[in-house]
């Protein structure tokens, strides 16, 4: 069983942003998009959580459709309530999930709970709201660009963290304008270009993926290179 999403059509006003996008999703895998800005990415994770209504097309998770209380949404740039502190926000993440040990999962990021979050540092912010996706126990986890302000070893922590969170039933996506970080967390990755599926690729064919893009963006860069410099 899977995610199952078909042909949707999603847009802001006469701006069609996806465009008969249509994708499957195996349950506990780890499954990245690759995009640059304004591929999509952002639009495809909000119509998923149910914050953008689309056009047309359905979204289907375990052969029913898809309830907006399965998935867990983590921002790019996650928002904190005013004098909260970090402890009170995961508790209220943790509402639903009474056992979620808060001191356990802390200790892999060790934040400063006692600390109101809107203080923290834009990396702190990001672990903050990660372990809140956690505590919130939902079987499909949204992760727009998780690894943005990460420090060096919290990157590296974070790579473990996924891979516990698969072998425990999760079904992860993860949106990525950085190619290094799908490559080594996901099984899959999709290639999304103006709001349309390019490619797939599995595993075998990242390096592939790789030497494309990597060709691809040299031959643009050096063609206007050439402009300016001519």
């Amino acid at each position: 069983m899977s995610l199952h999403i078909q042909k949707l059509q999603v847009g802001y006003g006469d701006q069609m942003v996806l465009q008969d996008f249509s994708l499957d999703v195996p349950a506990e895998a780890t499954f990245g998009i690759l995009g640059s800005n304004g591929a999509g990415k952002t639009t495809l994770f909000k119509t998923i959580l149910g914050h953008k209504k689309p056009f047309s097309g359905h979204l289907q998770w375990q052969g029913a459709t898809l309830a907006h209380q399965q998935v867990a949404y983590l921002e790019t740039h996650p928002y904190f309530m005013p004098y909260t502190t970090a402890r009170e926000y995961l508790q209220l993440c943790a509402h639903q999930n009474p056992n979620f040990p808060i001191e356990k999962w802390n200790a892999i990021f060790q934040l400063p709970l006692q600390q109101f979050a809107i203080s923290f540092s834009t990396g702190m912010k990001k672990k903050l709201a990660i372990l809140g996706i956690i505590a919130l126990d939902k079987p499909i986890l949204l992760l727009d660009e998780p690894f943005n302000g990460l420090d060096l070893e919290s990157v590296e922590r974070m790579y473990s963290v996924l891979a516990r969170l698969q072998q425990i039933g999760k079904t992860i996506l993860i949106s990525s304008h950085i190619l290094e970080t799908l490559t080594r967390s996901c099984e899959k990755i999709c290639f999304l270009q103006k709001g349309a599926i390019q490619a797939n690729y599995d595993q075998a064919a990242f390096p592939e993926l790789a030497a494309t893009l990597r060709q691809q963006f040299e031959q643009d860069t050096e063609s206007q290179l050439d402009e300016l410099f001519d």
